[in-house]
C-alpha cells in the first residue's frame, strides 16, 4: 500500500524488497519499539551492497516524513479531503448544467420529471424515492414523515426502532442500502433505459443489506429468508 509515499514501498525500493525476508509483516510488526525508542525490523537475505545501503537510506529518511502513533490502532485516511474523512459528490444533472457538461433542458427528474435532478430530490422529494422509504419502513413495520435532507433524514431514521445503541448500525445498514439502491437504479434509467418498480427495489435493499451485514458482523447468523420475512427480530430493532 502506498501509505507513506505515492508510490508504495514495494516499487520504490524494489531492490530491497527483492532480498527482504519479511515481505508480507506489516508496518506494526516492522516497527519496534525497545526502551521509549523505536526502530525498523530489517531483515534481509544476504548482506547488502554498497548501492542498496543508499537505498535504505533513502527509504529511512521517507520513512521519518511520517508521524506515528504507537497508543491508536491504524486508520484509513481519505486524502482527497482536508478532514481526512471518506467525502464525495455525486454527479447530479443540476451539477452538471452549472458545468455546461449537460443542456439545462435534461437537468429533470428521470422517475417523475417533475423537479429538478438534485441530491435532495433524487433521494427523498422525488415520489419515487418517497415510495421506497415508505416501502422500507412498512416491511420493518414502521412509519414515519421523513426530512428532506441527508444528515436529518439519517438521524431521524435512526431513531425510528427502539433497539438499543449497539443495535442500532443494522439499521444504518438498511438506510445505506436505500441510498446505495436508489442511486444505482437512478444510473439504470439514464445509462441503459431499465426501470426498476419501488416494490423491486426495496427486494434489491433487503438482499443488500443482508449481504453487508453478513460480511460484517459474524454474529449475524440469519438466513436470507428469515432477514426479509422477519426484520424486526433479525435486526434486534425492539
Amino acid at each position: 500500500d502506498s501509505w507513506c509515499t505515492k508510490k508504495p514501498f514495494c516499487e520504490r525500493y524494489s531492490r530491497l524488497f527483492c532480498i527482504s525476508n519479511n515481505k508480507d509483516m506489516s508496518v506494526e510488526d516492522m516497527k519496534l519499539c525497545r526502551e521509549g525508542e523505536s526502530e525498523w525490523n530489517w531483515c534481509w537475505r544476504r548482506q547488502l551492497f554498497q548501492w542498496e545501503q543508499s537505498q535504505l537510506s533513502l527509504l529511512m529518511m521517507d520513512l521519518t516524513c511520517v508521524q506515528m502513533d504507537d497508543t491508536n490502532d491504524d486508520s484509513w485516511n481519505w486524502s482527497a479531503d482536508p478532514s481526512g474523512l471518506y467525502s464525495i459528490k455525486i454527479s447530479a444533472k443540476v451539477n452538471l448544467a452549472k458545468r455546461n457538461l449537460l443542456l439545462s433542458s435534461n437537468s429533470g427528474c428521470v422517475w417523475c420529471n417533475q423537479g429538478l435532478d438534485t441530491s435532495y430530490h433524487i433521494f427523498f422529494e422525488c415520489s419515487f424515492a418517497y415510495q421506497v422509504w415508505m416501502l422500507c419502513l412498512e416491511w420493518c413495520g414502521l412509519f414515519a414523515a421523513h426530512q428532506n435532507n441527508f444528515i436529518s433524514h439519517f438521524e431521524q431514521f435512526l431513531g425510528l426502532p427502539s433497539c438499543v445503541a449497539k443495535n442500532q448500525y443494522k439499521w444504518a445498514v438498511i438506510w445505506l442500502a436505500s441510498i446505495w439502491s436508489i442511486w444505482l437504479a437512478k444510473n439504470e434509467v439514464v445509462f441503459t433505459n431499465k426501470f426498476t418498480s419501488p416494490k423491486d427495489l426495496v427486494e434489491l435493499i433487503k438482499l443488500r443489506s443482508w449481504k453487508w451485514l453478513k460480511a460484517k458482523d459474524l454474529d449475524f447468523y440469519y438466513r436470507f429468508p428469515c432477514s426479509s420475512g422477519e426484520p424486526a427480530a433479525c435486526l434486534n430493532l425492539y
